[in-house]
């Protein structure tokens, strides 16, 4: 039976100290993962992929006192956010993540939005196909916009009255408290429409 024949310890015949060492932290030491001081390092790579899967959730809404863009979102609150759609076309962006936001979790740095549920929309906008953009960044969301620091969500329809609208989010890991994430939709063939939502997100160490 085939197996690890070298035991925590032992060290691996024809290698020099250092590469056994090294080897070793494979499958028999731990590692600093996302805590490690190189982010393109693999075991900070790993952790950084089993995190995001495996993670607790932390869903923020409405802020009840909402402040430029320094306070937006909180967790433990029933406000959905809302936004607002133009004439058949993108409505003004939303700040979803202040500056003061986050941490939401003692010792959580960085972020990513992960879900959004959709709640509720305005009547006549029920049936119509939605787009929503979220972008991300440190000056405004224009700015970020422009420099393509922004996701599309699948375009969805949201049958009022019907099921919560569940959306999944592809985007980077961002740095709480430096990085201000916004959200916008539109809806198709519709002048204005509401929608609300809550956002949820993963927090990680590093």
């Amino acid at each position: 039976m085939m197996g690890n024949r070298f035991g925590k310890g032992q060290m691996r015949p024809g290698l020099t100290v250092a590469q056994d060492a090294e080897l070793k932290k494979i499958d028999q030491e731990a590692v600093l993962g996302l805590l490690g001081p190189v982010p393109d390092s693999l075991a900070y790579k790993v952790h950084e992929i089993e995190k995001h899967f495996h993670n607790v959730d932390r869903w923020l809404g409405e802020h009840s006192s909402r402040s430029a863009e320094d306070d937006c979102g909180e967790i433990n609150v029933m406000t959905p956010f809302q936004s607002d759609a133009e004439n058949d076309g993108y409505g003004p962006w939303l700040c979803v993540i202040g500056l003061n936001d986050l941490p939401v979790q003692t010792g959580m740095v960085k972020y990513d939005l992960h879900h959004l549920v959709v709640t509720d929309v305005e009547l006549g906008a029920d049936l119509a196909i939605h787009k929503i953009q979220i972008a991300f960044g440190t000056g405004t969301a224009g700015d970020a916009y422009s420099a393509g620091q922004y996701t599309d969500v699948p375009p969805f329809i949201p049958e009022r009255g019907a099921a919560f609208s569940v959306m999944d989010i592809n985007m980077p890991r961002n740095t709480g408290g430096v990085y201000k994430s916004w959200l916008r939709h539109w809806v198709d063939s519709v002048n204005t429409g509401t929608m609300d939502f809550f956002a949820g997100i993963h927090a990680y160490p590093g």
